[in-house]
């Protein structure tokens, strides 16, 4: 008979124990040893994991007739463009739901349109009033209102003002007709308790008899341009699923290899809006002048065809055509809310934040955010587009600019605006671009960690915008060869140039038909802007289509040692660029390297030589130095040689983060622009200068 200790030690219990005992210090030291790791390991696990994911992700659900490979989002003659995963797994660690940002000043008065008049409404009962603002009796509180109308995209003009108080027997002021920009304050016992801009759209006349009874036809197609800043493909995926449901059920075409231009907002919008690049419009209209009037942009052509124009954003500050310049003298659009933002940022805002750690702030007037103002201004032009042909420019930047999870709160609002286009008729008669400028190139207090832009997928993601095409029915039945060209290209290379000639498609239709497409198709060059209604041709690539190398996506990056002496002095190189650049700015303190962060070869995969390919203009030229020639050959973790190279880099004074792609032989220098990755504005504060505010620390 066993003794007791025998017992112990060889029963099945103690065996069970000792295997769970030993399990348990595995994991635990497995999750020491690997939160030990920095930076460098880290990055190189997201790179692997991508590398990964890229042959093992599924392509998405798309209309195109191409059979694409499942590792490629592009996949021809001229670019190999490699899949992504939206929910990979270093991306799971940075989502997370974020508290509603609520603004917490009371919205005491709302606009109302009655038989043509405009009316001022209190929004308040006496006991709501009383507990928010301390009110006794309505009649305390006194208010005045300055109306107020643009005088240029600078300067606003008031134009009159009137007292009024607030009664229980009067919920309703009338304060005039017509288009109105009014400025509001309120205030009881000496203390402000309201103070807001509204405005007032009044809907076009109604039909006549005659129009009613006539049946509407598809002579002419409106445009719609709903813009969200910052937003990537991938990031698309993750953070608007209830708007994808609802889209998967409505005629449209998701684009796969629409390719960032540009490094921000401007450069890529503004090839959309004009056809050309910023350096082009320096160079012509917009030389010598500080505001776009003498430019022509996609609203005039649309202006002339007897289309109703409007354009809104939900900023005025850091907005596509006012940050970096003047913008318009003259008003560009028949409808317009720079006005109306204007005055809130320098008469009515203020902000709001939620609490935590993991924060975010946000602007607000009264008891709305800025967002809200863009979405009245939608809204309230859903008559005008119901009833008369349109083009509108909607551009939404708060909070989807600064911060990673922001784009998952909106997802409703932006089902309730698709909805109520489509409930309205609005999307039986109108091309709709769902779209973006580039991903996010910055994080916020809303993650915490490594920031998301300096991962490889965050890397890659900021050149991936979202586009997506909703248009009527009724044109794949009219216009079948066009919609399947559209259809074909959802996994070719593309760029706001494309964009800018399919719109110009949308004023002549009748250029849209069999006979005519296949008339162009027959004399179509590898030209950088190409219809979406035409095929684009397979050997296009990024020097063709005039995207710098620094953001094209074509290329497959592989991974170098930070320490290899030809990354080394690409950084340098850049960081001499950098500071030869700020150099003629006494107030900008010079930069010195701290870190190569990461560094890529962009070698791996030449593009093709491609016959009548367009030479690629020259970008920033005031950034780019003449480097020593380079006698040595590098080569990357796969035996590669090395002879253009992305580098990521940490600088001082300012901790910025810069990337660069830098082409080592025969002398060095940088492909394409610098880009910066870190906010920066609160320390370039001593500056004015677009091309210099991104490299300038201020002592």
């Amino acid at each position: 008979m066993r003794d007791i200790k025998s017992i112990i030690l060889y029963s099945r219990c103690a065996k069970s124990l000792f295997i769970v005992i030993c399990i348990t210090l595995y994991i635990l030291l497995f999750t020491y040893f690997g939160n030990q790791n920095d930076y460098k390991s880290f990055e190189a696990k997201h790179f692997m994991e991508n590398k990964e994911d890229a042959n093992t992700t599924r392509q998405p659900k798309s209309t195109t007739a191409n059979i694409v490979e499942e590792k490629y989002f592009v996949n021809t003659y001229g670019c190999h463009m490699e899949a992504m995963k939206p929910l990979a797994t270093r991306v799971l660690p940075y989502i997370h739901r974020l508290s509603t940002v609520v603004c917490p000043r009371v919205q005491l008065l709302t606009t109302k349109i009655v038989q043509g008049k405009n009316y001022l409404f209190f929004n308040h009962s006496v006991p709501e009033l009383r507990s928010c603002c301390g009110v006794k009796y309505l009649t305390d509180v006194s208010c005045a209102y300055e109306q107020f109308i643009r005088k240029d995209d600078v300067f606003n003009k008031r134009i009159g003002q009137q007292y009024f108080r607030l009664s229980t027997k009067r919920r309703y002021l009338e304060v005039g007709t017509g288009v109105q920009y009014l400025w509001i304050r309120c205030s009881a016992y000496g203390k402000m308790i309201y103070n807001d801009t509204l405005f007032f759209l009044p809907p076009p006349p109604p039909p006549t008899k005659k129009e009613n009874r006539k049946p509407r036809t598809h002579e002419k197609l409106s445009v719609m341009i709903l813009g969200i800043d910052s937003l990537s493909h991938m990031h698309y995926l993750r953070s608007f699923p209830e708007v994808a449901t609802f889209i998967d059920r409505l005629p449209h075409t998701e684009f796969w290899g629409y390719n960032r231009i540009g490094r921000n907002t401007y450069a890529n919008m503004l090839r959309l809006l004009t056809g050309r690049s910023p350096k082009e419009l320096n160079g012509t209209c917009h030389s010598g002048n500080k505001t776009f009037d003498r430019c022509r942009f996609l609203w005039d052509d649309f202006k002339a065809a007897g289309y109703t124009t409007s354009y809104g954003e939900d900023s005025d500050q850091h907005d596509i055509l006012t940050m970096h310049g003047r913008g318009f003298k003259k008003q560009p659009t028949e409808f317009y809310l720079r006005p109306v933002m204007q005055n809130i940022r320098q008469r009515t805002h203020y902000e709001a934040r939620t609490l935590g750690k993991l924060y975010i702030s946000m602007e607000c007037t009264a008891g709305r955010l800025y967002e809200d103002v863009l979405y009245e201004f939608i809204y309230k032009l859903m008559p005008h587009m119901r009833q008369k042909p349109s083009f509108s420019l909607f551009w939404k930047a708060s909070g989807v600019h600064d911060y990673f999870n922001y784009a998952r709160t909106i997802d409703k609002d932006y089902v309730r605006i698709l909805r109520e286009l489509q409930e309205l008729g609005i999307m039986n008669h109108t091309l709709i671009l769902l779209m973006s400028d580039h991903g996010l190139r910055f994080q916020g207090t809303d993650c915490e960690g490594v920031d998301f832009t300096q991962t490889f997928q965050g890397m890659e993601e900021i050149s991936q915008p979202l586009l997506i095409a909703l248009y009527p029915e009724w044109m794949t039945e009219r216009f079948p060869l066009a919609m399947a060209n559209l259809q074909q290209n959802s996994h070719s290379l593309l760029t706001t140039f494309d964009l800018h000639e399919t719109l110009k498609d949308v004023l002549h239709l009748e250029q849209l038909s069999d006979y005519q497409v296949t008339h162009r198709t027959f004399s179509l060059d590898n030209d950088r802007g190409i219809s979406l209604f035409l095929p684009i041709p397979d050997e296009r690539n990024c020097t063709t289509a005039q995207i710098p190398s620094h953001f094209c996506l074509c290329f497959k990056l592989r991974q170098i040692s930070p320490h290899e002496s030809s990354v080394q002095k690409a950084a340098q190189f850049v960081l001499d660029s950098i500071n030869d650049l700020i150099k003629p700015y006494p107030q900008c303190q010079p930069l010195r390297l701290v870190k190569v962060l990461a560094a890529y070869n962009l070698s791996g995969r030449r593009q093709k030589n491609i016959k009548h390919a367009i030479p690629k203009a020259p970008y920033y030229p005031r950034t780019t130095r003449k480097g020593e020639k380079v006698d040595y050959v590098a080569s990357d973790n796969d035996g590669r040689a090395v002879h253009k190279i992305r580098v990521r880099l940490s600088t001082r004074p300012g901790e910025g983060r810069f990337d660069a792609s830098v082409v080592l032989r025969p002398r060095m220098r940088l492909d394409g622009p610098v880009t910066r990755t870190d906010k920066y504005k609160s320390k370039s504060y001593c500056v004015n200068d677009y091309g210099i505010e991104m490299f300038c620390n201020c002592l």
